[in-house]
């Protein structure tokens, strides 16, 4: 299903991998016609112009093709703060489409990322044309809000209860199998991310980490961890309800 240029940017299928997409993410919702008409309007974005795109009149689409997109809220009064992380097949800067209403958002890349850039008029027109693109938008907004709810779910907790539930949730979504069992997380998240998704200060978060190592839950290298334990949702609550 790779077409055109998105194959030619990302080159799975010549590395003989399959579909580079989450599962759960936009263009992995999208037929093989909608991903060809998206396509046809689409050129690839120089990662260098990603700052510059949240806020900007007439901003385009973004669709993340590889690596991962920090996705920070703007908060006038204080720290920014790490809302979501996207991943290959996710869509940035498409909300005020559907709701008439501007998010102030920054983006910042973890790595080498490969982007794909849509004029927003056109999307808008091909979200009118399109329903099955359409459906596919609702359902990727609709399945983040649910992770920020559960997030939000956890506030008033241990620093270490809700660092454990954000790289669980990560994990969820972004998580590979480890070589030596696990779940291997390498979204390149810095520990001052990891403090501006939780509003905790650095030394919080070393903190929790350490705990949360000593507990066997993960281990952790540069920019990346591998979780021991991938809980759900219901699971992280029955744990957390006899945490130590």
């Amino acid at each position: 299903m790779g077409l055109g240029l998105i194959e030619e940017a990302t080159k799975w299928r010549r590395r003989g991998l399959s579909e580079p997409w989450l599962e759960d993410s936009f263009v992995a919702e999208l037929p093989p016609d909608s991903l060809r008409r998206l396509e046809r309007h689409a050129s690839l974005l120089d990662a260098g112009q990603l700052d510059g795109i949240p806020g900007a009149a007439g901003a385009p689409v973004v669709i993340v093709l590889d690596g991962a997109v920090k996705v920070f809220q703007v908060r006038w009064d204080g720290p920014n703060v790490l809302v979501d992380v996207a991943g290959p097949g996710d869509v940035l800067n498409a909300e005020e489409i559907v709701t008439g209403v501007a998010t102030a958002v920054r983006f910042g890349q973890s790595g080498k990322v490969v982007l794909l850039s849509v004029p927003r008029r056109k999307f808008r027109e091909l979200l009118d044309c399109d329903q099955e693109m359409e459906r596919a938008l609702c359902r990727t907004f609709a399945r983040r809000l649910q992770a920020q709810m559960n997030q939000r779910s956890h506030t008033g907790r241990k620093v270490e209860q809700r660092l454990w539930a954000f790289l669980v949730e990560l994990g969820r979504r972004h998580g590979t199998p480890a070589n030596r069992g696990g779940t291997l997380l390498r979204v390149g998240l810095t520990q001052a991310d990891l403090a501006a998704a939780l509003g905790v200060s650095r030394n919080s978060v070393e903190t929790a980490r350490r705990n949360l190592r000593e507990a066997g839950k993960l281990s952790t290298g540069y920019a990346q961890a591998v979780l021991h334990e991938l809980p759900s949702e219901e699971e992280l609550d029955q744990a957390f309800w006899n945490w130590a």
